[in-house]
């Protein structure tokens, strides 16, 4: 789709430089603003009065790619609302509405309500480049899983580690364990 086209326009850059995941996202997020724009700038653009069906139907044609660019955009931005939500608010009724769109607010809500729960499920309909748009948001996703765990808990109380898998979008108890451990939470056996 659209976003492994921009990753492709980024990867000459990539290749001279080595692997940055901080770069990675800033080309991707500079290529995204970029269409975004030429897309706003398109609707912008007054429709002639004597255009035929064709043309007018060929203009509604953009908002399926403004509204896929607009939600790897919004996933991109999940951590920064402000940044989002002005994006968000410049693309039209169309763009706002569509499926891609309104999946990509579903993943943002949950994670800013740190709905653990929530966050999984709608995660678990976005397609596999918008949840690779998400994967950076996994550390605190899961650190709000395990506060909210250990809050939960009493002190003297372990929190089953097999228990924590499904909070942690983990399927394995050991990394489960090394999870909780990276995040200052030790396992008793």
């Amino acid at each position: 789709h659209a976003l492994i086209e921009l990753e492709l326009l980024t990867l000459p850059n990539a290749l001279q430089t080595g692997f940055s995941s901080v770069q990675n996202r800033s080309l991707l997020c500079n290529a995204l603003i970029s269409a975004l724009e030429e897309l706003h700038d398109l609707q912008q653009k007054p429709i002639p009065v004597d255009v035929s069906d064709g043309a007018a139907t060929a203009a509604e044609d953009n908002t399926p790619l403004h509204s896929e660019l607009l939600s790897y955009f919004i996933l991109l931005h999940a951590d920064e609302p402000q940044t989002m939500l002005t994006e968000l608010a410049r693309a039209p009724q169309a763009v706002q509405s569509h499926n891609a769109t309104t999946r990509a607010l579903h993943v943002c809500a949950a994670y800013g309500r740190e709905d653990i729960a929530g966050f999984q499920r709608a995660a678990s309909c976005c397609t596999i480049l918008e949840v690779s748009c998400l994967l950076r948001l996994l550390p605190s996703v899961r650190a709000a899983a395990l506060q909210q765990a250990n809050s939960a808990y009493i002190a003297r109380e372990a929190v089953p580690t097999a228990g924590l898998c499904p909070r942690l979008l983990l399927s394995d108890p050991a990394d489960a364990t090394r999870c909780a451990a990276s995040h200052g939470l030790t396992h008793d056996p």
